[in-house]
């Protein structure tokens, strides 16, 4: 038996139900501990507050912020000078880190207050909402807590990828400028490298970096994908990657291409795109009008200004999608619904546009790359209304198959219930997403 197996003699005699069960109680050990300690740098920070006598500790020397402010951000009471030091030494860290232990329990307390009450009753652990003060520390109060807002009722189910994106579009729509700024100067690093490896492991082939526009790069990639499937077609059975490289290649020269682009027609009329993309972008109509600039969002990207998606337009082929009523299931709007199976476009686009990923707790595969699933299955000689927005979920395909295999179950909760999906499994697991 191993030192670890030593330590925790009972967990051999466990069985499944309750291992499950003993590893829930550690978690939410170790949930209130991270609470506890938060709590307690909280605390002492304000059991030691800024005086003129004390000081104002200051992030500097060997911090990795960037900032000479107090440790807590915009609205957070100041603190006296080497606060952070008797904490290093009883946590045994790093002086930096027990600033940071600092400055987000107080920004927690202070700009984050709907994070901060989640931690406290455990719904979710400290290093979710510790994320969120980190990256909000620079933001003024308004913006933190417009943050916190936002974010706060998907924190549960969020990964480290769906905060920092919340994060980043709160932060474009407080500081419209300051995207408008990033977007000009990402533009500086756009380039086009060759590497070739020398002898002895050249071996003919090189490779082509490319940093540049995104709706630009998105179509010449969609090209490549096209060439190769079409040459696959016509007979060429080299890898798939090897035809996407020989796509691009043709384009300056050497193989032709396989597909015929679109003809130009009238040659002083602009012509249009002939590599065709999709980028679903959610935006306000009257943000497009207004002169300042305004920022909208890409699904999966992130923020963008309206100057930047002008640029796009004016180069790409757009298809503007109507708003889709989100509300039906909480006003006297009635639902749409078939009687199909597959549900019509605009039922699949609510679906999606309302789950955001797939409903099994804690996954976060896009919507728009999972199946749109009848949380009933349905039945062919059933009921009429059997597809509709609220009888339909988006699933992955790993989850779309472990319910197939009647491994889990799930049903959907009230629309005004903060947690929408109810989900059974193996040994008796209960969870919501």
């Amino acid at each position: 038996m191993t030192a670890a197996r030593d330590e925790q003699p009972g967990l051999d005699d466990l069985g499944p139900s309750a291992l499950l069960d003993a590893l829930a109680v550690v978690d939410r050990r170790a949930r209130q501990a991270e609470a506890d300690k938060l709590q307690i740098a909280y605390q002492w920070a304000i059991m030691h507050p800024a005086t003129a006598e004390t000081g104002t500790s200051t992030w500097g020397g060997d911090s990795f912020l960037l900032t000479d402010e107090s440790l807590g951000g915009d609205g957070c009471p100041g603190v006296e000078a080497f606060v952070a030091e008797p904490l290093a030494v009883t946590l045994e860290i790093s002086p930096a880190s027990a600033r940071q232990l600092i400055a987000d329990a107080l920004d927690l307390r202070h700009r984050l207050p709907l994070c901060h009450g989640m931690v406290e009753s455990l719904k979710v652990p400290a290093w979710k909402a510790r994320r969120v003060a980190t990256a909000t520390h620079h933001l003024s109060r308004e913006a933190a807590l417009e943050v916190d807002r936002r974010l706060a009722p998907r924190l549960k189910h969020a990964g480290p990828r769906v905060i920092d994106k919340a994060i980043a579009m709160v932060i474009a729509k407080h500081q419209p400028d300051q995207q408008a700024e990033a977007e000009q100067a990402a533009t500086a690093g756009w380039e086009v490298t060759l590497f070739t490896p020398e002898a002895p492991v050249f071996a003919g082939s090189s490779e082509l970096h490319i940093t540049g526009d995104t709706v630009g790069l998105t179509r010449l990639y969609k090209y490549a994908c096209r060439q190769a499937k079409e040459a696959g077609k016509a007979g060429d059975d080299r890898p798939l990657g090897a035809r996407k490289a020989d796509a691009l290649c043709g384009l300056v020269g050497g193989h032709p291409p396989v597909v015929e682009e679109e003809p130009l027609g009238d040659v002083t009329k602009p012509p249009h795109p002939t590599t065709a993309m999709t980028l679903y972008v959610h935006a306000d109509l009257t943000d497009l009008l207004d002169e300042p600039v305004a920022v909208g969002e890409v699904e999966r990207l992130g923020p963008i200004t309206t100057t930047k998606l002008h640029e796009w337009i004016a180069h790409t082929r757009v298809k503007i999608q109507p708003v889709i009523w989100m509300d039906t299931g909480q006003t006297a709007r009635p639902e749409p619904s078939v009687d199909r199976h597959d549900p019509p476009e605009r039922i699949r686009e609510q679906v999606i546009l309302r789950d955001k990923t797939c409903v099994f707790p804690g996954c976060q595969v896009d919507a728009r790359r999972c199946d749109v699933d009848h949380i009933e299955a349905y039945n062919p000689n059933g009921p009429p209304g059997q597809t509709a927005p609220s009888k339909l979920a988006c699933l992955c395909r790993r989850h779309h198959r472990a319910k197939t295999a009647g491994l889990w179950r799930y049903w959907r909760l009230p629309a005004h219930l903060p947690d929408h999906y109810v989900w059974t499994g193996p040994c008796g697991i209960t969870a919501r997403a």
